[in-house]
């Protein structure tokens, strides 16, 4: 488990990460009843919102309605 875990750190070392806060603005108006985890999922999607980001997601499906740029790099 610890060389699995040494190995996601060196992995992820030049990848940022951007904190999730419930104070976002604007997760109360994100929510989607479709979503399947809608406090999680509008959190996720007001950080993309924020920032202007595009959310790398297999799940766009949850996501489609909320008027975010989304990418599924697995090409579901």
């Amino acid at each position: 488990m610890e060389g699995w875990y040494r190995g996601l750190l060196a992995n992820t070392a030049e990848i940022s990460f951007l904190p999730v806060s419930q104070r976002s603005p604007n997760a109360p108006q994100i929510s989607v009843p479709i979503m399947e985890h809608p406090h999680n999922d509008s959190l996720i999607a007001a950080s993309a919102q924020v920032h202007s980001l595009t959310l790398v997601t297999r799940n766009v499906s949850d996501f489609s309605q909320v008027g975010i740029s989304l990418a599924n790099p697995w090409g579901d």
